[in-house]
């Protein structure tokens, strides 16, 4: 009996007794890995709830960082739109001031007409022939004016709307009337000549001349600063009307279409910006005659 139960033994017993220390080795080989990986998850644990703690604002509001972030990124977007606009007003002044320098006050009161001529327009009536002519020496292509002025004495709301009167620009050495470009000093020296005084400003119509103020082309006023051409056309379409016969009127009523034979340089008086002397339904634009 004794000899079958030592037979009997558990066999894992016997490995134990006979290797002890290597048994120790193996078990201290698999219990570091474990130990350093709980070490190394419940850092990160920490190290979480340490961001957190120090990201959380002393009320208590986790949502509070996030609109001072927007209100942030809104307030630079603003400071750049402002920056930009500042910008652009910056470098418009730059182009006044160049304008400005490029234009002279005087000149030698000597003109340069433009070659060719053009075609005719308006009514079956009288047709007008003009030429134009630009000072010598004031940096202005004669040809580029003559261009301009043909263009606003054909449009179909100018004064050949009303069927009759016609224009053609010619070029020799006679016409019906001039359309001159020139300095302050000479359109002042001209219109002067007839009693007129332009200031330096105005512009003016004595005996067959259209006398254009330089500055005024090129700067126009208040109210067309920012839409020059059209100011031109009014420059034209006024001074022209004065030589056709037509005299100053005022504003019709507020909110109307400013007359072209008002003198919108001094104000429109309650008037809209307009520079065509018919509207685009052929009706004449006009007002109470100036005493």
């Amino acid at each position: 009996m004794n000899a079958h139960r030592t037979t009997t033994l558990p066999p894992a017993a016997e490995p134990a007794a006979r290797h002890p220390r290597r048994v120790r080795r193996a078990r201290g080989r698999r219990g570091r890995p474990g130990r350093f990986l709980a070490g190394l998850a419940v850092g990160v644990v920490l190290s979480a709830v340490g961001a957190f703690v120090l990201r959380e604002p002393d009320d208590g509001s986790a949502a509070g960082p996030a609109p001072s972030t927007s209100r942030s990124a809104e307030t630079t977007d603003e400071e750049k739109q402002k920056q930009k606009q500042k910008q652009k007003e910056k470098e418009k002044e730059k182009e006044k001031e160049k304008e400005k320098v490029s234009i002279p006050a005087t000149g030698p009161g000597t003109f340069t007409t433009a070659g060719g001529g053009g075609q005719r327009v308006g009514g079956t009536g009288r047709t007008l022939t003009y030429r134009v002519q630009v000072e010598d020496g004031i940096g202005r292509s004669v040809d580029e004016v003559a261009a301009e002025v043909e263009e606003i004495l054909a449009d179909e709301r100018g004064w050949t709307a009303d069927g009759k009167v016609g224009f053609r620009r010619v070029s020799g050495d006679t016409s019906d009337f001039r359309v001159r470009l020139a300095t302050a000093g000479t359109v002042d020296d001209i219109c002067g000549q007839y009693g007129l005084d332009t200031g330096g400003e105005v512009n003016c119509n004595v005996g067959q001349d259209v006398m254009v103020n330089l500055k005024r082309w090129e700067l126009a006023t208040r109210y067309y600063a920012d839409d020059v051409p059209s100011y031109r056309a009014l420059i034209i379409n006024h001074e022209v009307g004065h030589f056709l016969g037509h005299g100053h009127v005022t504003c019709p009523g507020a909110g109307e279409p400013a007359p072209v034979m008002l003198q919108q340089i001094k104000g429109l008086h309650g008037c809209r910006t307009n520079v065509w002397p018919y509207d685009t339904e052929g009706r004449y634009v006009t007002g109470p005659a100036v005493p």
